[in-house]
């Protein structure tokens, strides 16, 4: 079985951290000299933890170039493949759409006809173009209804008799989760136009992609939308979705 460096870097800082705690502080007594010194080891500990942790979250934001899967992000925004030690390089970049209008407020129809008129836009492209439809939902709205539903079982079931206060309160969370219900769970929604290139220099399929990236965004200002060339982070999560379709671990 394969084991990815940040499991071996977390294994190994565990290890420190055990080996400090019984060779360290088990030895060391505690007093108003120790005691910053101790604390102060502690958060430190505490923060490498998170920050191996937070990995793959904290390489696109601070590198410019690093490793996803067996493809390489170059300058934040370019996506650069060579597969089974092929001599052919596939490079990706992605331009993003969102729309002016809420996409909670747009008819199914709406949505699909704003995807259409996209495609038609790019279908005349000298390069190859994929878009796609992309509906973030409100994770923190559906938490909430969540812990209305945790509230309302808890008082059900502790209740043990229905008293004034109780069918108040059972009354008033109903009604907020009727409401909530009702509210669409789409928090945000956006169009992503990919654009691939192929060749054999991936310096050469860089430049490529640049323009091409650049000619697609202006293409699609003419829309009611707000359009970007995606990087950093925004372009891992994306990636990660519309082309490995699972999670990837991330190296430099």
């Amino acid at each position: 079985m394969r084991v990815s460096p940040r499991t071996l870097l977390l294994i190994l800082v565990t290890f420190l951290f055990i080996m400090f705690v019984s060779q360290v502080l088990s030895q060391v007594p505690v007093n108003e000299v120790t005691l910053p010194y101790i604390a102060l080891s502690v958060v430190a500990f505490a923060v490498v933890f998170a920050l191996v942790l937070a990995w793959d979250y904290i390489i696109p934001m601070v590198f410019r170039s690093y490793r996803l899967g067996e493809c390489k992000v170059e300058d934040r925004k370019f996506i650069v493949c060579r597969y089974r030690n092929s001599p052919e390089v596939v490079g990706y970049a992605m331009v993003k759409v969102v729309p002016s209008a809420p996409i909670a407020d747009m008819p199914k129809e709406r949505r699909e006809s704003l995807l259409q008129t996209i495609q038609g836009i790019v279908a005349g492209a000298q390069h190859e173009v994929v878009v796609a439809y992309i509906g973030m939902k409100d994770r923190y709205h559906e938490n909430i209804i969540k812990r209305l539903q945790d509230e309302k079982n808890k008082m059900l079931a502790f209740a043990r008799t229905e008293t004034l206060s109780v069918r108040e309160n059972l009354r008033r969370i109903d009604t907020e989760l009727q409401i909530l219900r009702q509210v669409p769970m789409i928090l945000e929604g956006f169009y992503v136009a990919l654009v691939r290139e192929y060749g054999t220099d991936p310096d050469e399929v860089k430049v490529r992609l640049e323009a091409d990236s650049r000619s697609l965004a202006s293409k699609l200002e003419g829309l009611a939308a707000t359009v970007k060339i995606v990087e950093g982070e925004e372009l891992r999560e994306l990636a990660l979705y519309m082309l490995f379709g699972s999670v990837v671990q991330l190296t430099l």
